[in-house]
């Protein structure tokens, strides 16, 4: 059989021509790969500079005068999304929030509604941040997934259980605590943010002029285990003005003191109110007294007087309170004992006061003098020179006062004149011979007769002190 041999070109050897073969087949294949490469990259970035880009999105529902509000089953949330080209063809996957129906539509060019009716029977637990997935495509099937839009699911909001002045009066007034107990059903109800408003009792209040603190529920006759929010607001003393902007309102009745729960989840907030009664103004007219004597030797006096207008009037010795005293309805008419300090004079007047407490003005002070039925009234300590007064009502005669000391040496002795009501001297700290008396105790004895003829003495303690 004759076989036929490989033709080659003159001069070219077998291998060499299949090398050749070789390297023309590889130049070609980088040719045609680099020609789709340049073809197809292009594209693709185009595509991709086409792709539908979410701008913005809002809840629309549920909400309250546009602020969003928590999502609950039963509710039909809405949200608004623009987008940076129209025609496009969306798809919403709700399923994170609930099971429920998901529509579309178009209202307006590059505006899209998603509409997700969440339905009662939704299991979902409630929590935050829970995101819609957002397909939007193009008419040439361009394509994004967005899932940007979050919401938040609160089926348990804080429930209000109770709300309660402690200890409310008929009204309150300048400087008075207003005390308030609050009980609320939540998952969260030891985390809540429970706000009070007082701008009705104070104009410029702001949420750190009260204070609410975390208490048991035994503290207001409840399950020890039960949490109270006690909130606790001073009335301020003085009245709004322009020198004083933190001051009180204006009286009122039934004013408005909202009590707003936030828990620290999804925002969720419950709002209930307490009202109270604010009584501020004083009485008006200025009360009297009735004549006081000037001097006696009782320990107490009788004071009487009329205050017009008045519930009570606070009754004062020396500028310190001493009782309240009911005013007769109608008459404004008031009497009540009061003690005196002995050896002194006692300024006596009162206030008439309405109530609740508020002071009006206050009478003209009346000045009686308790003396003791006579007697010395000797400073303690001693101080050399200070006066020492022998006071009686009546005059008396004989009068003879001795200093001794406590060994019963006698230093010193003044006679005054006879008929003596109110004798006034002081001591130098000298004996009889000049001697400077030391430190320490004496004893000073006065003599003397009375109206009645017969013979009176009293011993008085002496403490020098240099």
């Amino acid at each position: 059989m004759k076989q036929s041999s490989p033709s080659f070109r003159v001069g070219q050897s077998p291998m060499s021509s299949l090398v050749a073969r070789a390297s023309a087949l590889y130049a070609l294949c980088l040719f045609l790969v680099g020609t789709l490469v340049g073809q197809i990259l292009p594209i693709n970035r185009a595509q991709a500079a086409e792709r539908p880009l979410l701008l913005s999105w809002s809840q629309v529902d549920p909400s309250v005068l546009g602020v969003p509000q928590p999502l609950r089953n039963g509710d039909t949330l809405r949200i608004t999304t623009v987008w940076d080209q129209d025609s496009l063809d969306i798809h919403a996957d709700c399923r994170a929030i609930s099971p429920g129906r998901v529509s579309i539509e178009r209202t307006a060019p590059r505006q899209y509604l998603i509409i997700h009716e969440v339905p009662d029977s939704n299991a979902t637990p409630d929590a935050t941040n829970l995101a819609i997935s957002l397909l939007a495509v193009n008419a040439e099937l361009d394509s994004t997934l967005e899932n940007s839009p979050r919401v938040c699911l609160s089926n348990h909001p804080p429930r209000l259980v109770r709300a309660f002045l402690v200890n409310p009066p008929a009204a309150y007034t300048r400087g008075d605590s207003i005390v308030i107990a609050t009980r609320w059903a939540s998952p969260d109800s030891a985390s809540l943010l429970v706000t009070p408003d007082f701008r009705t009792i104070q104009p410029a209040f702001s949420p750190d002029g009260a204070i609410v603190t975390v208490v048991g529920g035994g503290n207001f006759g409840d399950d020890p285990d039960a949490i109270y929010y006690r909130i606790a607001f001073r009335v301020p003393i003085r009245a709004l003005s322009e020198d004083n902007p933190e001051g009180h309102a204006a009286d009122g009745v039934d004013l408005a003191i909202p009590i707003t729960a936030l828990d620290s989840g999804c925002g969720s907030r419950t709002e209930t109110v307490i009202r109270v009664n604010l009584d501020t103004t004083p009485p008006q007219e200025i009360p009297s007294l009735d004549p006081l004597p000037t001097e006696t030797t009782a320990d107490s006096v009788q004071v009487s007087g009329t205050a017009l207008g008045a519930y009570q009037v606070a009754l004062f010795r020396n500028d310190s309170i001493q009782k309240r005293v009911p005013v007769e309805v109608g008459t404004g008419r008031f009497t009540s004992w009061v003690n005196l300090t002995a050896d002194r004079r006692n300024k006596i007047h009162v206030k008439a006061e309405d109530e609740l407490g508020n002071a009006g003005a206050q009478s003209v002070a009346a000045f009686v003098i308790q003396l003791r039925s006579p007697g010395l009234a000797v400073p303690r300590p001693y101080k050399r020179d200070a006066e020492i007064v022998f006071r009686s009502l009546e005059p008396v005669t004989g009068l003879e006062l001795r200093l001794f000391d406590l060994e019963g040496s006698c230093l010193r002795v003044w006679n005054p004149i006879d008929q003596v009501r109110d004798y006034r001297f002081g001591w130098d700290g000298l004996d009889v011979d000049g001697i400077r008396g030391g430190q320490g105790m004496y004893l000073l004895r006065a003599t003397w007769r009375a109206a009645d003829g017969r013979a009176r003495t009293e011993t008085a303690s002496l403490f020098l002190r240099d």
